[in-house]
């Protein structure tokens, strides 16, 4: 097929060719005001599926001001950032009444059903192709774009004139995305498996399996003993910036760590912030050394790792402690250790929970772990990293098959509005 070139049978108009934008309210003047009726807040609107779970009622006279108006087998598309980027449409039905309310950043497209399919019309505006031009069609300040109805009103839809192509079409979409759904579900189930199997490790390695001890009659491995952590070292909290201050603009010899840095295990490189010669200088008392251990006390609770040689002497934030000090364990040992099972379990009885769920400095003291020498210990950190190292490329793995399934997804939407999808569209 030439480029531009439509299949036989085939015909390209514009949305509002072919649907009603945003239906006026006028015909439920006779509605009685305490009438049900559906309303569908944003939240409800899912990515990556056309059905919209119904989950609330509200009285006519609550919601006929205000709120845009939808009946069944209508197709909703959000219009307002971020919402918009993510895909967030879905096809209304079983409706309270077969009448439905909802926020006023919903377009509502109405099919024209002697003309196209109102699921022929979800998936166009639901192909990664049809989003891509509306974020270039957006107009308002950051945050809050909103798409342009000029663009919603004009952009070309192509399709069979035959209806019951459309419906052949969209059956064969539902049936190759059903099967690529399966198989995204398997691959999720493998991702959360190959957690579960790093659990499963860290469990092992500190019962003395990874390294084969031989176990005694009191449950520890021969020779190993139980210690707190105020025992093996010092535990100091960390520094929040001085009230009115910020981050610096550009990146300077003075990191500062926050939670969302963390990784168990580790810190993530990007988006890393901060701190100017002024502002450190007033917190430079607060900072982590590459032979200390962090741990998250405040927001997401019990994240534990090292951190790398070039971040030695970063500042730390308030909400996360260090173990400073350390002797007779291993740094990356005692770390691991925090993130087992072992560790997660006592860290979550130890949490407080205030008006803001806390680990108290004094609770991490507290905290027992199992000391083995410290030639095992190394031994131990070293099979856990190969052990990782394979999880991490399985983990590597499975994130690129779903990449690779969210393209072939829109290779299936390309392919359907081309006439490329079933055979006898020519």
């Amino acid at each position: 097929m030439i480029e531009h070139e439509l299949p036989l049978g085939w015909n390209k108009r514009t949305i509002e060719d072919v649907c009603l934008i945003n239906p006026p309210k006028s015909q439920f003047k006779h509605i009685q005001k305490d009438t049900d009726v559906s309303f569908i807040p944003m939240t409800d609107v899912e990515k990556g599926s056309y059905k919209i779970v119904l989950r609330q009622n509200k009285k006519f006279e609550e919601v006929c001001r205000g709120y845009t108006y939808f009946t069944d087998n209508d197709v909703l598309l959000a219009k307002i950032t971020p919402c918009f980027e993510n895909g967030k449409s879905g096809i209304v039905n079983n409706l309270t009444n077969r009448i439905g309310f909802g926020s006023t950043e919903f377009y509502v497209l109405r099919a024209n059903d002697s003309i196209i399919f109102h699921k022929y019309l979800y998936y166009v505006i639901a192909s990664q192709k049809f989003i891509n031009n509306g974020i270039n069609n957006m107009t308002g300040t950051a945050g809050q774009k909103r798409l342009k109805k000029d663009f919603l009103r004009t952009y070309s839809v192509t399709y069979p004139t035959d209806i019951i192509k459309q419906k052949q079409i969209v059956a064969k979409i539902e049936q190759l995305f059903g099967e690529l759904n399966n198989g995204v579900n398997i691959l999720q189930a493998l991702k959360q498996q190959v957690k579960v199997f790093r659990q499963s490790i860290l469990k092992a390695a500190f019962s003395g399996k990874l390294t084969g001890s031989y176990v005694s009659d009191n449950g520890l491995p021969d020779g190993w003993q139980i210690k707190k952590i105020s025992e093996l070292g010092k535990v100091r909290g960390g520094k929040r910036l001085p009230k009115g201050s910020e981050y610096s603009l550009s990146q300077t010899n003075f990191p500062y760590l926050r939670v969302t840095d963390f990784t168990n295990y580790g810190i993530k490189p990007n988006n890393l912030k901060y701190l100017t010669p002024e502002i450190q200088s007033k917190i430079r008392n607060y900072t982590i050394d590459k032979n200390d251990v962090y741990i998250s006390i405040a927001g997401t609770i019990g994240l534990s790792g090292c951190i790398p040689e070039y971040l030695n002497g970063a500042n730390l934030t308030e909400n996360a402690a260090k173990i400073t000090e350390i002797n007779g364990v291993n740094n990356k040992y005692l770390a691991y250790i925090l993130s087992s099972p072992l560790g997660q379990i006592q860290i979550s009885e130890k949490t407080k929970a205030t008006t803001q769920a806390k680990l108290a400095l004094y609770a991490i003291e507290e905290i027992v772990v199992p000391i083995s020498s410290i030639l095992e210990q190394k031994q131990i950190v070293t099979k856990i990293e190969q052990l990782f190292d394979a999880c991490d490329e399985l983990d590597k793995t499975i994130d690129n098959t779903l990449s690779q399934a969210q393209l072939l997804r829109q290779s299936i939407l390309e392919q359907a509005f081309s006439g490329k999808l079933i055979q006898d569209t020519f």
